[in-house]
């Protein structure tokens, strides 16, 4: 049986928006190369974790999506492929 855990992402402060789904390294990439450049951007919230930070520790991951009020949901998907002899 193989598992694999897909994290969903959603933000609070705009519920119309649909959720958006990542595997882990999916996830971090999104962070590091979307919402990190974007966020970096706006003055009043600067970005408190560095990219560097953020790569090197998964504390510091979910710390920053709930930084910016993301809710995370992790969801175990899990393939009960059985073999019939």
């Amino acid at each position: 049986m193989k598992k694999t855990i897909i994290y969903k992402i959603t933000d609070a402060d705009f519920k119309e928006e649909k959720p958006l789904y990542f595997t882990f390294t999916g996830l971090k990439i999104y962070i590091l190369y979307t919402l990190w450049d974007n966020y970096d951007q706006i003055q009043e919230h600067s970005n408190m974790y560095s990219k560097q930070e953020i790569t090197e520790s998964d504390e510091y991951l979910f710390a920053y999506l709930d930084s910016w009020n993301y809710q995370v949901t992790r969801i175990l998907l899990t393939d009960q492929t059985s073999i019939i002899f």
